[in-house]
């Protein structure tokens, strides 16, 4: 019950926020966003509305935000709001301070900023006792030949693999959303097959054995 902390360098601010409340109350995000809701859904925005910003803070920043900044966003929300779950989106965004802009190529090797925002981020997810999850991409072209993707077809594999607790993959094969846990610290490997992306609500639910939704 603790409140969550989403950050992202990349997503207007409004856009999201309709993205968030469709996941909340089962209606349209397209909806929500061009306010072309009818009376029922827009109560029912309107009551969720009311009282999300208790469980859910979303600070949107320019995308040359620098890192310092960011730390500092997570260390208030978590000293002021009790949050205990950040989401950073996404790693290839941010500068880890203003002279990288001045000379990217020389000041930072991405081997170097991967590696400082990585450690720093654990360290800090210990110190503080949160979980932080940091959103990446991974290359351009690939697994093109593969069943599902890898942590190799990540750009700093490695770094990505020492420095993380546990690693998910979400992509799409046949138009379908798919979750494939590639390492976890409790051990388990593998797609999740029972769960299915609703692009409309902007979240995953849990599907039976016959692919249908469980409705509760």
């Amino acid at each position: 019950n603790n409140p969550s902390l989403f950050i992202t360098l990349d997503s207007d601010r409004t856009e999201l926020y309709a993205d968030l409340l469709a996941s909340l109350t089962n209606v349209d995000s397209r909806k929500i966003f061009h306010q072309k809701m009818n009376e029922k859904e827009y109560e029912k925005v309107v009551t969720i509305h009311k009282n999300v910003n208790k469980y859910i803070n979303v600070d949107v920043l320019d995308s040359t935000c620098y890192f310092n900044v960011i730390k500092n966003k997570i260390r208030e929300a978590v000293f002021k709001n009790g949050v205990s779950f950040v989401t950073i989106d996404y790693l290839e965004l941010i500068s880890i301070d203003r002279f990288e802009e001045l000379i990217p190529t020389f000041y930072y090797s991405p081997e170097e900023k991967t590696k400082i925002i990585l450690s720093e981020l654990k360290q800090l997810a210990k110190e503080l006792n949160i979980a932080i999850v940091l959103n990446t991409h991974i290359k351009d072209v690939c697994f093109q030949n593969q069943e599902s993707p890898s942590i190799l077809d990540f750009r700093q594999p490695h770094l990505i693999s020492q420095y993380s607790d546990s690693i998910v993959f979400i992509w799409e094969k046949d138009n379908k959303s798919i979750l494939t846990v590639e390492k976890s610290s409790n051990g388990f490997k593998g797609n999740i097959n029972n769960l299915i992306f609703r692009r409309e609500f902007s979240r995953f639910d849990e599907v039976d054995n016959q692919g249908e939704l469980n409705i509760h």
